[in-house]
């Protein structure tokens, strides 16, 4: 009876550490297929003249196939292709729909640290004027001296 309990007991975070996996990686597929679909719509809208279709897959580096299971949403899109079409015409929408995915607590992180490095670069810059201040008044009083 002890082993047992000792089995079950080793088995249960296990199985939950599986199952919160499970949801993390099905939390990750529903956002990769909003994103998808959210590019498909952005591209649709921008995409006027010609075959959006072709004019996609030309952009993405992939397949017109893969386009097809993307629209009818058999698939997400990998992250080389997000990256082709972002690099492309309409990559700030494609990037704006992309930053909306990421988890809100993730983007504040991200913001807290973008403003911290400012701030970092910005007290950097004043040390260096500082510093040019101090040697120049140094200079200045060397050559009253003499």
């Amino acid at each position: 009876m002890f082993i047992m309990g000792t089995t079950s007991l080793s088995i249960g975070p296990g199985a939950r550490n599986h199952a919160a996996a499970s949801r993390s990686a099905d939390c990750r597929k529903l956002q990769s297929g909003k994103l998808t679909a959210e590019i498909i719509r952005i591209s649709q809208n921008a995409i006027k003249g010609g075959s959006f279709r072709k004019i996609l897959a030309d952009r993405a580096k992939c397949s017109l196939r893969t386009i097809d299971a993307w629209i009818s949403r058999e698939s997400p899109m990998g992250l080389e292709h997000v990256f082709n079409v972002l690099d492309g015409p309409d990559g700030v929408a494609c990037l704006e729909a992309f930053w909306e995915q990421v988890p809100e607590h993730v983007r504040d992180r991200f913001l807290e640290r973008q403003i911290l490095e400012r701030e970092l670069r910005e007290a950097e810059e004043k040390i260096r004027r500082v510093r040019r201040q101090s040697e120049d008044l140094q200079i200045t009083m060397d050559l009253k001296r003499r």
